[in-house]
């Protein structure tokens, strides 16, 4: 089964509350308070907020920093800043809405399928953020593409188009992206000896070989370890479990926070100037700095109980031979609207 967009795109240049908030997860799963060691937006965030804050003493290496975390073409800069919604237009009683993406680019790859699509609803008014995550190889409308899996969005218009596609696809706005690439991500992983993560399941991917010759890993075995870049690679990017997709973007949630646990380490405080700056290279985002320190320190003090996360709800299909998500349309616009409301259900309440 095919998984790559078509060959003209741009490769190189991816109670009733209750009920609804069970149906919003993955199959077999129901929506479920997420703890920040599980969170891919907060891990992000994390991550990229302490890279801020470790070179803002430093003016040069500010702005250094500050170039790298911007998106590279000015075309797609131009293009993200048409494509979200102004922030300027929000009162500090209303929440901000920040799409994260985990790309899959390889080297000499400019654009690239989006492994990750989440939209982060931050509202710093109460201190909470509620996180709705999309799979994949959801089905949905792509401007300009007719119906296509929201992973090839990015691929065939870079993050403006995700933004587009999600925004007109669930009705609810965009203010800023932030976009993290695995592939040069985990590289710093070596930098700082390793990352511990608990390995849920074993992993046995015989496309583990094949991550643009970054990695050759195609076993994990299961439980606590720690994991060199290679390994790391291969965990958050393999498919290989019953339901694919949603295990592996739990993965990815726990590679991430790890990653953050481990840098913050007293031993490896000495490491982050280096570890830093390799690490600025694999994210963009249109927020500059002064914003991201502003979100942090809004949002200090933000506790388990302010966490919850969610699944667009839907099922894997085939159609014409290509492997889909079908979304649940109903319960999908559902679970929307209590997401624009911040009313989300949890599961018995």
């Amino acid at each position: 089964m095919n998984d790559s967009p078509r060959p003209d795109m741009r490769q190189n240049a991816s109670s009733e509350s209750t009920a609804r908030a069970s149906r919003a997860a993955g199959p077999g799963d129901s929506a479920r308070r997420v703890q920040p060691r599980t969170v891919f937006a907060v891990s992000a965030l994390v991550v990229l907020i302490g890279i801020v804050v470790l070179f803002v003493w430093s003016s040069m290496k500010y702005s250094r920093i500050g170039d790298k975390l911007q998106t590279p073409d000015p075309v797609d800069r131009e293009a993200v800043a048409e494509a979200v919604d102004p922030v300027e237009d929000l009162t500090e009683e209303e929440p901000m809405y920040i799409l994260v993406l985990g790309s899959d680019a390889r080297p000499g790859q400019t654009r690239a399928r989006s492994d990750t699509i989440l939209l982060a609803r931050v509202d710093t008014a109460n201190k909470a953020i509620n996180m709705l995550s999309f799979p994949r190889d959801s089905r949905v409308p792509i401007e300009g593409r007719g119906l296509d899996k929201m992973t090839h969005a990015n691929a065939f218009g870079g993050p403006a188009l995700v933004i587009k596609t999600v925004k007109e696809y669930t009705g609810l706005p965009v203010h800023h992206y932030v976009e993290l690439n695995f592939e040069g991500f985990v590289t710093v992983v070596d930098s700082l000896g390793g990352v511990v993560v608990n390995v849920e399941r074993e992993i046995n991917d015989p496309s583990g070989a094949d991550t643009g010759g970054v990695s050759n890993v195609t076993h994990i075995p299961a439980g606590e370890q720690r994991l060199n870049a290679v390994e790391a690679l291969t965990f958050v990017r393999s498919r290989a479990y019953p339901d694919g997709d949603f295990t592996r973007i739990r993965n990815q949630q726990k590679f991430l926070v790890a990653f953050a646990k481990e840098a913050l380490k007293r031993e490896n405080i000495t490491r982050l100037p280096s570890v830093a700056e390799e690490a600025a290279e694999n994210i963009d985002t249109d927020m500059s700095i002064p914003e991201l320190v502003g979100l942090a320190m809004a949002l200090r003090g933000l506790g388990d109980d302010d966490i919850t996360g969610h699944t667009v709800p839907g099922r894997p299909t085939m159609i014409n031979g290509v492997s889909y998500v079908a979304l649940d349309e109903p319960a999908a616009r559902a679970l929307f609207e209590e997401f624009r409301d911040g009313s989300v259900a949890e599961p018995g309440s």
